[in-house]
């Protein structure tokens, strides 16, 4: 999986591929109940045949999943949060 915290929303992520190719975002505000999200399904997105790497940006509050896709290509899914 790829974990990363973001300050600006005080969130902690953890991205993970499952078996059927699909990225799932679990995240929570420290002290909170964890959501969880199917990025695959919600981004219309091709499967991940890799492990993702995942980051965020602070200044305009997005995070950014990147991985290999069924394509062999690179792929980003992004996203803003807000605060």
């Amino acid at each position: 999986p790829a974990v990363y915290y973001s300050a600006a929303s005080d969130t902690k992520h953890v991205i993970y591929r499952s078996a059927d190719g699909h990225l799932h975002e679990i995240s929570w505000v420290v002290g909170g109940p964890p959501t969880h999200v199917d990025l695959t399904v919600e981004a219309l997105a091709l499967p991940a045949v890799d492990r993702p790497a995942a980051f965020t940006i602070d200044g305009p509050n997005t995070q950014h999943v990147i991985y290999r896709g069924t394509d062999n290509q690179i792929h980003e899914i992004t996203w803003q949060t807000s605060i």
